[in-house]
């Protein structure tokens, strides 16, 4: 009896789930689309979009625009700077590698050879190469890191010409820095993305077709560009049978909705 008990209100619980769950399906079912919208809008209203505009002029400014797209996700490597730390501190490796190979032999060929096999030194006597060893640890501990971090940075892409170029052209019209505190733009081939650039996919079917089709109508929205007037920094298309260049001006995915009026390509 107990059993049967039980299976009854399990039973009834079971139905009573099932209607309810009938219950919410009838009123989202009864609901129009437009009314499910509004129920949802006050928390829709809570929403917050990045765009560069809302941050101070200055530094803050400058970060959200180039964090806004990742066609400005670019920065310099600080190729040199990195190759010159690497040189000081392998030099400096160099001289106390040296050092102590000339203590080794010295140990070797004295009396001192008990302290190429032990690693502990007798109260009182020379510590010299305790002091390099020391030196050499902190050396070392500074160099790999340093040449893993040059490696890595150089294993990502240059950063592309055309999105170096609209950069700097956002910088120079607005200036948001002061004089000076922006001269870091000025060095378009040490910059790198940390984002592989990717073609917009809208440029690569335009480019095929031009190259397909010679006498496309396309070229009538992409008028020849002279030789002596092709600028740096923008993308221009090849016609490598006619000897022609086109003004291909597309304004990239991702970077339209807060940056199009500041992408000159």
């Amino acid at each position: 009896m107990v059993i049967a008990e039980r299976s009854s209100t399990w039973s009834e619980k079971g139905k009573d789930s099932l209607r309810h769950l009938s219950s919410l399906g009838s009123t989202f079912t009864s609901q129009s689309k437009d009314e499910l919208e509004a129920a949802y809008q006050p928390g829709y209203d809570k929403f917050e979009y990045e765009c560069y505009q809302r941050y101070p002029d200055g530094w803050p400014r400058v970060a959200a625009f180039m964090d806004g797209c990742d066609s400005f996700g670019i920065f310099r490597r600080f190729g040199q700077c990195h190759s010159r730390l690497l040189l000081l501190r392998m030099t400096n490796i160099q001289d106390i590698e040296k050092q102590l190979l000339d203590l080794d032999k010295s140990d070797e060929e004295g009396d001192k050879a008990w302290r190429l096999k032990n690693r502990y030194h007798k109260e009182g006597f020379d510590t010299k190469k305790r002091e390099l060893e020391a030196k050499l640890e902190t050396e070392l501990l500074a160099y790999v890191p340093l040449l893993k971090n040059y490696q890595y940075l150089k294993s990502l892409d240059q950063a592309p010409e055309k999105d170096h170029d609209s950069l700097f052209k956002w910088i120079w019209a607005n200036k948001p820095l002061d004089e000076g505190e922006y001269d870091w733009i000025y060095h378009p081939e040490d910059f790198i993305s940390i984002v592989a650039p990717q073609q917009n996919r809208i440029e690569v079917l335009i480019r095929r077709h031009l190259n397909a089709r010679p006498k496309t109508f396309l070229k009538v929205y992409f008028p020849p560009v002279p030789q002596s007037q092709l600028k740096p920094g923008y993308d221009y298309h090849g016609d490598r049978q006619q000897g022609r260049n086109y003004d291909i001006k597309v304004v990239k995915r991702g970077c339209a909705r807060h940056h199009k009026a500041f992408l000159l390509f």
